[in-house]
């Protein structure tokens, strides 16, 4: 998935702290994505497999997983938009930092 959906995803996680385990439900999760439950684990681990996040699913119903933001979506807008830019892909950073020039 491209970096500038994942980061629209990551942005619904703004209930949850940074540098905090929450204690979540994916059910919650899910209806914070606005997807399915499915969908949210594969968005989870994305966002985990591009380091802005730990999450630690528990398996049955009702059991709480981990979720740890380890950094806030400021910060991963900023360094999508570096990359960017390193890439010389100067539209796409523009549009990661939702034209904030």
């Amino acid at each position: 998935m491209k970096p500038v959906k994942l980061v629209r995803f990551f942005a619904r996680l703004e209930p949850y702290a940074v540098h905090e385990e929450n204690a979540v439900l994916l059910d919650e999760v899910s209806e914070l994505l606005y997807t399915t439950t499915c969908y949210a684990c594969t968005l989870l681990s994305d966002m985990q497999k591009n380091g802005w996040l730990h999450w630690t699913p528990k398996t049955g119903r009702n059991q709480r997983s981990i979720l740890k933001k380890l950094y806030s979506e400021a910060d991963i807008r900023r360094q999508i938009a570096i990359d960017f830019i390193s890439q010389k892909q100067f539209e796409e950073a523009l549009e990661v930092l939702q034209d904030n020039q």
